[in-house]
């Protein structure tokens, strides 16, 4: 899966109820980043993993929790979510981020 990591979400919202390792039904009107500027509803909530390689070939998971809004054109990934978990990202000159553990060890670069 894909996501898009993005400093502005206060919350991971993501698209696919597949993804969710945990879910509950909720319902949580969200705005929306565009134009109209107009709310969807999150229709659920819960824990996923996000796999991720790091620059040296090791696999790792993360787990989050996140907002499952249907047909979502993109995964976002909350920023503000891996920091408040002890986590850091840093933006590379070539567009990369890497995301890096509370111990300094990088965990993927998306």
């Amino acid at each position: 899966m894909e996501y898009t990591l993005d400093s502005g979400a206060s919350m991971s919202c993501i698209g696919q109820r597949s993804a969710f390792l945990t879910f509950e039904k909720v319902n949580i009107p969200i705005a929306t980043y565009g134009k109209n500027g107009t709310r969807v509803m999150a229709t659920g909530r819960g824990i996923i993993a996000i796999q991720g390689t790091s620059a040296n070939g090791h696999n790792n998971c993360v787990k989050v929790e996140a907002l499952y809004v249907p047909n979502a054109k993109v995964n976002l990934l909350s920023i503000g979510q891996l920091c408040a978990k002890g986590m850091t990202t840093t933006f590379l000159p070539n567009g990369q981020c890497v995301v890096r553990g509370p111990r300094g060890v990088e965990l993927f670069r998306a």
